[in-house]
């Protein structure tokens, strides 16, 4: 007898399982928010970044950028920087909270040209440890971006 109660024991705690999956994203809860992006707050910092292309009403504005080297910090801050001029900014991340939102890096210059038409809050479109794909789209003003790391 006590044989038989040590082997149902023992089935009984192997066939016990711990739930491994709290806190794991629930792929067909409809409701969950996946965030893709988050990385690029440890990638941007990394280097330095050139504008590879920029679109503004789709005219071609990328020659605005060429000489510029984008450097981005950990806390925020952003230069854009030639031989012979420096602008400085601050940029940020901000997940979305809802599946009908983007994640958005939002880049904010002082009002000196070209660098105030970077100035706006952009959808994240995809973004690695080479390329960030940035897109502004509001009333009437459409614009595109894209940093691919020197």
């Amino acid at each position: 007898m006590k044989k038989l109660i040590y082997i149902f024991s023992i089935l009984l705690f192997i066939s016990c399982s711990s739930n491994d999956d709290y806190g794991t994203p629930n792929e067909n809860d409809p409701n969950q928010v996946t965030n893709l992006y988050g990385d690029i707050v440890t990638d941007l910092p990394v280097d330095m970044w050139l504008v590879t292309s920029f679109e503004n009403q789709g005219e071609d504005q990328t020659q605005n950028f060429e000489s510029f080297q984008f450097d981005f910090d950990v806390q925020g801050n952003v230069i854009g920087q030639n031989d012979l001029f420096s602008e400085s900014g601050t940029w940020n991340y901000s997940e979305r909270v809802s599946n009908e939102e983007s994640e958005t890096l939002t880049l904010d210059f002082n009002e000196t040209e070209p660098f105030d038409a970077l100035s706006e809050t952009w959808d994240i479109i995809s973004a690695s440890e080479t390329t960030v794909v940035l897109e502004y789209n509001s009333n009437s003003i459409s614009k595109s971006l894209t940093f691919t790391k020197e």
